[in-house]
């Protein structure tokens, strides 16, 4: 009879197995001709194979390429939103009559700026709403708060790193630490 150790060893042996390509079947239907599967399947494997997952079975590869998808899609909107203002503001200046048109090239920037802050602004927003509503309105007043308070927390805590980096000092040289 084997104990538990040995029967978890076994099985994690048993699941540790390499995968090989058996069949290659094109793809139909909607998405018939994308890469997005391959894609993930190869972030996947990179990291798998790099050692930064040890021991992974299939069920955590499948949850950490949805976890990785659920972070990604949003950023890629949001990013692509961020990228195509600037754009969107050149060829349209009165923003489709919703805006009086830049005068200039410095109002061409102001107006980007503002279109930014409010991008950012409805962001903000939008994620402190649906905090509220999954959790409570609490959770989502906190989270507003730390996204606020967060960059000056970080100059506070790093406001001399130029400084140091200038002098050569790549690792923190921890002067501030007694030693018993």
């Amino acid at each position: 009879m084997t104990s538990g150790h040995e029967q978890q060893h076994q099985a994690a042996e048993f699941l540790d197995a390499e995968g090989r390509v058996v069949a290659h079947l094109p793809g139909k239907g909607r998405h018939a001709g994308r890469l997005g599967a391959v894609v993930v399947a190869v972030v996947v494997l990179a990291n798998v194979s790099s050692g930064g997952m040890r021991s992974i079975t299939f069920v955590q590869a499948f949850q950490y390429w949805l976890k990785l998808t659920a972070l990604l899609v949003p950023a890629a909107v949001l990013l692509a939103v961020w990228a195509a203002i600037p754009a969107v503001l050149w060829f349209q200046p009165s923003l489709f009559g919703a805006i009086e048109a830049a005068v200039g090239f410095g109002g061409y920037l102001h107006d980007v700026g503002i279109a930014w802050l409010a991008l950012g602004v409805a962001g903000l927003v939008f994620r402190v709403g649906q905090l509220w509503l999954e959790q409570d309105w609490m959770t989502g007043l906190v989270w507003m708060t730390k996204i606020l308070t967060d960059p000056f927390h970080d100059i506070w805590l790093y406001h001399k790193a130029p400084l140091h980096l200038l002098r050569g000092e790549l690792i923190d040289p921890m002067v501030h630490v007694r030693h018993r």
